[in-house]
């Protein structure tokens, strides 16, 4: 069986997600950059890891760049994580490690990088990564995850996916919340991050896509959230209210 839909944003972007058994695309948005495309597909199947432009993807299905396995790819991720390369990056169990939009290989080692799931911590422009009761963040200059906070006393869900019972910009402060439930199941906890941010924006909840990426974490493969837009180190100019500094 196979679902497909499809949203046209009002940035004149298409973003496409279709789940069957094999497969998960996704279909992120990147800062407009010369020569490189603008939006990626991520695709989790049986037998590779598979990047494709969008707009190829739809016209012609052409693939960008491809990592084949021979083994069930259970665990693949994209996000934001390196200011020193242009966009997301994207790792897998079988990527044979971190690789940046044009599928080179930028850190070979990834014994330390989670691949559930993502979210925005901390104050500045990237994202973290959010893997059970663990919010870590990555040192592009040492090449390793570090834990920034546990959450004591919470625990995740879903086994070996680890997922949190919801995680989402869901107080206004363009930075994601965390909810977990105690070990003892009595209780939920709402964690909010207490780390000062130079940056104010409107909330990401005003964002159509944003929310429906908060409903869909919580059917079929839990998957971090998605604005319809760029954000990371890139961002130029005003954004969501805000004023970036030349």
């Amino acid at each position: 069986m196979l679902m497909s839909s499809v949203w046209r944003l009002f940035y004149g972007v298409i973003y496409v997600i279709t789940i069957s058994r094999k497969t998960v695309w996704i279909i992120m948005q990147l800062p407009t950059l010369p020569g490189r495309p603008t939006d990626l597909g991520v695709s989790r199947n049986v037998t590779m890891m598979k990047i494709t432009p969008s707009t190829a993807m739809a016209a012609t299905g052409k693939v960008f760049f491809q990592v084949k396995s021979g083994i069930d790819v259970g665990r693949c991720m994209a996000a934001d994580i390196d200011p020193t390369n242009p966009g997301v990056e994207m790792w897998s169990w079988e990527s044979k490690g971190l690789r940046n939009i044009k599928g080179e290989v930028v850190n070979p080692d990834i014994k330390t990088f989670s691949v559930n799931m993502a979210v925005w911590w901390d104050g500045d422009l990237l994202r973290e990564l959010l893997n059970k009761n663990v919010v870590s963040k990555y040192d592009w200059e040492a090449g390793v995850c570090k834990s920034l906070v546990t959450f004591e006393g919470a625990v995740s869900n879903n086994g070996t996916k680890a997922t949190p019972c919801l995680q989402g910009d869901i107080l206004g402060d363009w930075r994601e919340e965390v909810l977990l439930r105690t070990e003892d199941n009595t209780a939920l906890r709402l964690y909010v991050s207490p780390i000062a941010t130079d940056y104010r924006f409107h909330t990401f909840l005003e964002d159509p896509v944003y929310r429906i990426s908060i409903a869909t974490q919580n059917v079929a493969y839990n998957q971090p959230t998605q604005p319809g837009f760029y954000f990371g180190p890139e961002l130029k100019g005003i954004f969501r209210g805000y004023e970036f500094k030349k």
